[in-house]
């Protein structure tokens, strides 16, 4: 994913993880067919994921310093944390 975040640069690779996560979330629930349930589920939504998570951690690096970054990745991760266990209820 590396190389292809770096060709398409970090805005653009944010705004394209972003709208697959969300057109595959709205269809997952939408839709009433089970192949495109899976598809969306385990080919787009992951792919949507994995444009977006890096990205989010190189703005996090990007926009600190040394003096906060270690409080920012925490706050970071407690976040995404925060929104995983919120989205079981």
């Amino acid at each position: 994913v590396g190389p292809l975040i770096d060709r398409l640069g970090c805005r653009n690779s944010l705004v394209l993880g972003s709208l697959l996560s969300l057109v595959s979330r709205i269809a997952v629930g939408v839709t009433t067919g089970k192949l495109v349930l899976w598809v969306m589920a385990f080919v787009v939504m992951p792919i949507g994921g994995c444009l977006m998570i890096p990205v989010m951690t190189l703005a996090v690096k990007g926009h600190t310093n040394n003096q906060n970054r270690g409080f920012a990745f925490g706050l970071f991760y407690s976040v995404m944390n925060v929104g995983a266990l919120a989205s079981g209820l």
